[in-house]
């Protein structure tokens, strides 16, 4: 991503984590890609110079694979990481519970990761090393879960899982 945009692009550092790929919880497979920048002014700056080179009639790509750019939010990013939370409203990176609808039970609030993401953030803590190493020491949820990391401390009165 730091290629894509340029060096002089004003990403995040690598230690504040400013890529974040989102993956398809079942096959795994790439689909969008969020990417912090210091200052909104910066990524509203990347995305015009992107968007200067598709009207010269230069396809964006990332390798092989053309793709789109458009600005977005840390709600919309908040959204994406946490797919399966129902009955939050999404402020920036804070989470709101909507009030529970007895009407409409599907869409009522029940955990931020699914039951089946929590057995696999076990399974991690449990054989840590069987994705091998870390390059840089981070904390066991961190290691778990790629969607640890931006969830909020200030949610800590939340129940991350039913």
């Amino acid at each position: 991503m730091i290629a894509f945009f340029g060096r002089n692009s004003k990403i995040l550092n690598d230690c504040e984590e400013g890529v974040h790929i989102i993956m398809e919880r079942v096959t795994s497979k790439t689909e969008d890609a969020y990417v912090e920048f210091m200052t909104g002014h910066d990524a509203a700056k990347a995305v015009e110079k992107i968007h200067l080179a598709v009207s010269e009639g230069r396809i964006p790509r990332l390798g092989e694979r053309p793709v789109d750019v458009e600005l977005s939010s840390q709600s919309a990013l908040m959204a994406d990481l946490f797919p399966v939370c129902r009955g939050v409203e999404w402020t920036g990176a804070y989470p709101t519970l909507a009030p529970r609808n007895d009407k409409q039970p599907w869409n009522n609030f029940k955990g931020f990761f699914s039951e089946e993401e929590m057995t696999m953030l076990v399974k991690h803590v449990e054989v840590p090393n069987r994705v091998g190493p870390p390059r840089r020491p981070i904390r066991v949820c961190e290691r778990c879960s790629p969607d640890s990391r931006p969830f909020p401390a200030t949610a800590s009165s939340v129940p991350t899982s039913a």
